[in-house]
């Protein structure tokens, strides 16, 4: 990757990390304030006991649900669902801009100034393919890395990884199923995150490998994302929920990859996308096959 492409790449890491300990802080300081109120409530209600003031039965029961409870610390997926899942929730429709800005410019770069053609008098093309992809690829990583950091955060600041505690006071979207078998969970979350990551790439590949504009490439990338997005959810809705009466289409969505709706069972978010990058794939394969129209693709630029 050259430096530029270096730069977004680091840039992109960089905003991605931020975002994560914004989340990290806001769940901190939460944790911490309903501690402290906790803390707070405890002490009232121990001084109304010592001097016989607790007056009506519903503040006496609160009292003593107070003084007799400890205060339950979030668990591990609790946190998880917090600073993962709720605080990246929102940038979903965005996320694809933080993979394609690094991985498409140095390919427009290549193609736009025909650099390919002085490439070709020293490598084969199957070794320029090999290159090119490899430096695309690598920003796939990005956002898999900013979520294991905020699984490692979670770990050690919770030191609980009791899921019941998360089901029972319904902090977490995940079923007992899922979480039961937690560290397949966390698995399975973080290889999809990569899966829709690697179908992003490729969506700008493809869109690049045509239009080697940088600025026009990711702005159509971004349509075409969105319009898959669009696609799939009305038409999933019109056959299954519409005419066969299925509730499978909250899987056919490739726009959140945070939500990991598990519905249908703990592999079942892993299937669409999988499906789409496989086949995205492909498309990646027959557009960049034939070195001749590549060429003359690159010469219109001149």
């Amino acid at each position: 990757m050259k430096n530029k492409g270096k730069i977004l790449l680091y840039i992109s890491l960089i905003l991605l990390l931020g975002i994560l300990l914004i989340n990290i802080m806001n769940y901190v300081n939460g944790y911490n304030n309903n501690l402290y109120r906790y803390d707070i409530q405890k002490k009232e209600c121990l001084n109304l006991i010592k001097e016989n003031k607790l007056g009506n039965d519903s503040k006496k029961e609160f009292c003593q649900k107070i003084v007799e409870n400890n205060y339950v610390k979030d668990d591990f997926f609790t946190a998880f669902s917090v600073i993962i899942h709720d605080g990246l929730y929102s940038l979903s429709s965005l996320m694809i801009l933080f993979l394609i800005i690094p991985s498409s410019y140095y390919i427009c770069k290549v193609f736009k100034n025909n650099v390919i053609q002085n490439e070709l008098l020293r490598e084969n093309y199957l070794e320029i393919k090999k290159k090119l992809f490899k430096d695309a690829y690598k920003t796939a990583f990005i956002i898999p890395t900013i979520v294991i950091i905020g699984i490692v955060f979670c770990a050690i600041y919770t030191k609980n990884f009791n899921y019941k505690s998360a089901i029972e006071n319904s902090t977490i979207i995940w079923s007992a199923k899922t979480l039961k078998y937690g560290w397949l969970f966390i698995i399975l979350y973080i290889l999809n995150i990569f899966i829709h990551s690697l179908l992003y790439i490729n969506i700008g590949l493809c869109v690049s490998r045509k239009h080697h504009n940088f600025f026009a490439s990711i702005i159509l990338s971004f349509l075409i994302f969105c319009g898959i997005e669009a696609l799939l959810e009305i038409s999933s809705w019109l056959i299954f929920g519409t005419l066969l009466k299925k509730e499978w289409a909250v899987m056919f969505n490739i726009m959140n990859m945070f939500s990991y709706n598990d519905t249908f069972g703990i592999f079942s978010p892993i299937v669409v996308p999988l499906i789409f990058m496989i086949i995205s794939f492909v498309i990646v394969y027959i557009m960049y096959k034939n070195k001749e129209s590549l060429i003359i693709d690159c010469e219109k630029n001149n």
